[in-house]
């Protein structure tokens, strides 16, 4: 699911094209429902959803996340999905110009899944921030990992 400018965006547009994705019009309340319903019959069907639960990109230089919005949640409570966190970090990497690296590491966690029996003891108001620490805290220590490597690469240009 992914809001209808996105189309246009070069690569980002093409992805969404060939995996069938759902667009919203942010701004269109009816276009929202539409894609929520389709949404609904896609997961009912068998097809696996990835929901950004930020709801935007983030471009903070110091990789703090976005606060999750609970209503990134509401398809699983409809369907009755399992939620799988994913912890991501460095996808943005290659993409920055001012960087210049043969190998770009890309930090990726799968969390354990998340079954409804378990999700359903919460609302999607108070889940979304205990999910959100769970990636935060996964990504701090990503941070950390991805600091050393950079440091390790360093060290080994000025051996050569």
């Amino acid at each position: 699911m992914a809001k209808r400018e996105t189309l246009k965006f070069p690569l980002v547009g093409k992805a969404i094209k060939i995996l069938d994705s759902v667009t919203i019009d942010r701004d269109d309340l009816r276009s929202q429902v539409e894609a929520f319903e389709k949404t609904i019959e896609q997961i009912k069907l068998g097809r696996d959803v990835v929901i950004f639960p930020e709801g935007t990109r983030n471009r903070r230089k110091d990789n703090v996340i976005g606060e999750f919005k609970p209503g990134s949640f509401k398809l699983s409570y409809r369907t009755g999905a399992t939620i799988i966190p994913c912890a991501l970090y460095g996808t943005t990497r290659p993409l920055d110009i001012k960087v210049r690296l043969k190998k770009y590491p890309l930090w990726l966690t799968f969390f354990k899944p998340i079954e409804k029996e378990e999700y359903l003891q919460y609302n999607t108001v108070s889940l979304a921030p205990k999910i959100h620490k769970l990636v935060s805290d996964e990504i701090a220590n990503f941070i950390k990992e991805d600091q050393k490597y950079l440091l390790d690469l360093k060290t080994k240009k000025k051996k050569k």
